[in-house]
Order: C-alpha cells, then structure tokens, then sequence
C-alpha cells in the first residue's frame, strides 16, 4: 500500500492541476478524515482560531527535504488546542508557543498551508473555493462540526 500524502503535498499538487475537473478528481483520490477536517477548519465560519495572525516567531526545520520529524496528518490531533473554545486554561503565551514548536517540525509547505488556514486565506491562496468543496464532497461542510480530530481506528 502506498503511503499516504502529506496535506502540504496534496495542495502544493493541487494547485498546479489545470481544470476544474482535475482539482475534482485530485481531491476525490486524496480523500480521508486528514482532508476533511483540514477543509473544514480551513472553511467553515465556525472554526475559530486563539491565535493571532500572521505566521509566528519559529526556527523553520532546516533538514533534508522529506526528513521533518513529523507532518500535518500527526499533527492535526492536536489542533484544537489552538481553536477558540477549546482548552480554555491554556495561556496565551503557552498555546502560541506550542504552535511554534510544532510549526518547527515541519516542512515548509506544511506550515504555509496551515499557516493560510489559520489565517482564513486558504481559499484565496490555493484556489480551493467552498463551492468547490460542497460540489466534491457534499455535505462535508454542512455536517456538524467538531473541532477535535478524531483519526480512523483501525
């Protein structure tokens, strides 16, 4: 079985597919819970972040390409911590600084694209509209939403 792709992958691909169609159909073949709840944090109103704009202070991981020591997949389980409404204790200082660390271990097309997530410009940025979205995955963004990742159990 092939590995899976990484999320900074799937759009950095995404963006270089020509037509409509092909977006479709790139989607439709990387679909999964990672996809998914990366579009509905990306475009759903609800999905509120706790953290200011802009791309934080951070050491970008600096190894070979492919070497970080983790991805966006992995790290999704952790990105309500980061959501308005979630983890309420949790300074403000100690949630961006966490945020910053886990932005440090990986790859830079991986923290670009949570970075435009974050900051509600993933749409403008890589072309992937909400009308987009609901014709490739009806429902996806009417369904209820909840800010915990929850991964497939095997």
């Amino acid at each position: 079985m092939a590995q899976p792709r990484m999320l900074g992958e799937i759009f950095t691909e995404f963006l270089k597919k020509p037509t409509k169609s092909d977006r479709i159909d790139w989607l439709h073949e990387n679909a999964g819970r990672p996809l998914f709840y990366l579009l509905q944090l990306a475009l759903l109103p609800q999905a509120k972040w706790a953290l200011p704009p802009g791309i934080p202070p951070y050491k970008p991981f600096a190894g070979k390409p492919g070497r970080a020591p983790s991805d966006l997949v992995r790290e999704l389980r952790l990105m309500y911590m980061f959501l308005d409404g979630f983890e309420p204790g949790l300074r403000k200082f100690k949630r961006e600084h966490m945020f910053a660390t886990m932005l440090h271990e990986l790859e830079q097309e991986e923290v670009d694209l949570i970075i435009a997530v974050k900051d509600k410009t993933f749409e403008k940025k890589y072309k992937c509209s909400k009308k987009l979205v609901d014709e490739t995955f009806p429902g996806l963004l009417t369904s209820l939403y909840d800010g915990h990742y929850i991964r497939n159990r095997v």
